[in-house]
């Protein structure tokens, strides 16, 4: 039964300008979370409203589109999700939708027809709320949206009044009084072959190409530095595909996704070097694989972007020890706080950390070199 025991409002009685009047921009948070995670794909905004949605993600780089039964801004196309052919878009958002929707689980069916590779909604939370908003066909408890969920491969968000941004909930602890309840659906295309959390390594893998096993390992360094972008701030995130996700990264963060590639792609072991300045203080990481017998240093981070060839074979940390000459070279040569250049990066010795293949995403733990 729906929860709003009153009488339900509905939002074509109102004039385009009575629709405009509307609070609008509740969503901006979700929106712009939304926007760093589905750079550069396709999306399909459900029950856009006036349109400023479409905006943000479009700065993301996407390509969006908005269409709402009641459009009330230029940038919205008049249309229904039925309109829409199957797998015609990678991702289908709705965001405070469902809630307005009698038939939930036809929308909800109708959102996972048109998705390629899933769809991401938000609804407000019942123990929050209540069902205040008299435009409201009814709003979920967690229990009552996990039941909807049921049988999905869903993750499952939340999002309150003074959060910044959605945070990944429990899907067995759903009972908190959260302002808004959020839910990311994958789904498989028809043919079963992809699964979006295999988006990103299908991503490298095309970057990969083909021949000699170093230039694949290079067009992998240069990707990974160049579709991971830096940050101001560090996230503290070390699942390889949430940083990827994000798009923000450290050098240890671009490091732990090169070398999971690497063993995922390649099959490749690889290490963490932590490397500390001549000033003691100040540190790199970047990464070092093993194959052909030995190590080979790559750096990943778009500043430095650099593996170093010794007789046309990429070098070791160790053989660049030996040869400053090489990373003293390169005019992208990073400087710690005593100002001495990239020569003093390989004067101590590095803290060397092993990528144990066994997990994924994989850990990382202390060696002793």
């Amino acid at each position: 039964m729906p929860r709003n025991l009153g009488p339900v409002l509905h939002l074509e009685d109102l004039t385009l300008e009575q629709r405009q009047a509307q609070p609008d921009r509740c969503q901006e948070r979700w929106y712009r979370w939304l926007a760093a995670r589905l750079a550069g794909m396709r999306v399909l905004d459900a029950g856009a409203g006036t349109g400023y949605g479409v905006e943000i993600l479009r700065e993301s780089g996407c390509v969006c589109e908005g269409f709402d039964p009641l459009p009330a801004g230029p940038l919205v196309r008049q249309a229904r999700i039925s309109d829409y052919p199957a797998e015609s878009w990678d991702w289908v958002v709705a965001l405070d939708v469902i809630e307005h929707v009698e038939a939930d689980a036809a929308f909800l069916a109708e959102l996972l027809r048109v998705a390629r590779v899933g769809v991401i909604l938000s609804t407000p939370n019942w123990i929050r709320w209540s069902c205040g908003n008299p435009y409201h066909v009814r709003e979920y408890t967690p229990d009552e949206l996990r039941a909807l969920l049921a049988g999905l491969d869903v993750e499952c968000w939340g999002l309150d009044v003074d959060e910044a941004e959605p945070r990944r909930l429990d899907p067995m602890r759903l009972d908190e009084p959260t302002a808004a309840l959020g839910a990311v659906i994958y789904r498989e295309s028809i043919d079963g072959s992809f699964r979006p959390r295999h988006y990103y390594p299908l991503l490298a893998r095309a970057a990969l190409g083909t021949g000699p096993l170093e230039d694949q390992l290079t067009r992998l360094m240069v990707w990974t530095g160049t579709y991971l972008q830096g940050s101001a701030t560090h996230s503290e995130v070390y699942d390889p595909i949430e940083i990827l996700i994000r798009r923000s990264a450290w050098c240890d963060q671009m490091t732990t996704v090169f070398l999971w590639l690497a063993l995922r792609l390649l099959g490749l072991p690889g290490r963490m070097l932590v490397l500390r300045h001549t000033d003691g203080v100040s540190g790199h990481t970047a990464a070092e694989v093993y194959y052909s017998g030995g190590w080979h240093f790559y750096d990943p981070h778009p500043h430095y972007l650099q593996a170093y060839r010794i007789g046309g074979v990429v070098a070791s940390y160790e053989q660049l020890r030996a040869h400053l000459e090489l990373p003293a070279g390169n005019v992208t040569r990073w400087r710690g706080l005593d100002g001495r250049g990239l020569d003093g990066l390989f004067v101590l010795p590095p803290t060397i950390y092993r990528q144990t293949p066994n997990r994924e995403p994989p850990e990382f733990v202390l060696e002793t070199p």
